[in-house]
């Protein structure tokens, strides 16, 4: 992932969508409030991804193991 973000600012590249990555560290640390996805979602840090498409990469701290999914639905409204 970070290889493409240097690459397509290397390259100056144009897209005809926004390109973001939101990286998430320690967010099963239970000593530390406020960090993890449902925080972003709360306080709207990430409302800009809710029209979609978003590819989401995952992967556990506790075991080998890699989750990936995608939602590229759009709200009609």
């Amino acid at each position: 992932m970070v290889e493409l973000f240097i690459e397509l600012a290397k390259h100056q590249v144009v897209t005809q969508k926004t390109i973001s990555a939101v990286l998430i560290a320690s967010e099963e640390n239970g000593d530390i409030a406020g960090v993890g996805v449902e925080t972003l979602m709360e306080t709207g840090k990430i409302d800009f991804l809710k029209n979609g498409p978003v590819l989401w990469v995952d992967c556990s701290d506790s075991q080998p193991c890699i989750g990936t999914g995608m939602n590229s639905s759009r709200d009609a409204t």
